[in-house]
């Protein structure tokens, strides 16, 4: 039996995180990675036009975990499955932005964001669904894998 009171908080503070951590962030760090010199070739593009990109993604991601939250508390078969979809965009675009950041000689701030989409992604996984510690892991090993292949194919 899934723990639907728990969902429903988890994907509410994961919708609040979302919507005020990448506006904050973004409108904080925008205009400092668009301007920074890079060390690597490319990254000044990143910073430019992957960062706003990755800023919506994450925006979709708090929306769809709004969503999600009302489908738990509404007790909603679909409420897992937005959930699901909203943690892997939103540890995409919360985690790949550090990369050309840090290249920049700039602070990982997403990882503020990044961190507590983990812990979330744990407590959907394991205390929500009742899924395995060990399922959870081999999910969040081809999760990581799924990244960076999106890192790869962005580069």
């Amino acid at each position: 039996m899934k723990n639907t009171k728990l969902g429903g908080i988890l994907a509410s503070v994961a919708a609040l995180i979302g919507v005020v951590g990448h506006f904050i962030l973004f409108f904080q760090w925008y205009q400092i990675g668009m301007h920074a010199e890079s060390a690597e070739p490319g990254c000044e593009i990143l910073l430019k036009y992957i960062h706003p990109f990755l800023c919506d993604l994450g925006l979709l991601a708090a929306a769809l975990f709004a969503v999600s939250a009302y489908g738990y508390f509404s007790k909603q078969k679909w409420a897992s499955l937005l959930a699901i979809i909203g943690i892997i965009l939103a540890l995409l675009a919360s985690f790949f932005v550090n990369i050309p950041f840090m290249a920049a000689e700039l602070p990982p701030v997403y990882m503020t964001l990044f961190v507590p989409y983990l812990l979330i992604y744990f407590g959907l996984c394991v205390f929500v669904e009742k899924i395995s510690w060990r399922r959870t892991f081999v999910g969040l090993a081809t999760g990581i894998a799924y990244i960076f292949c999106w890192m790869n194919g962005v580069s």
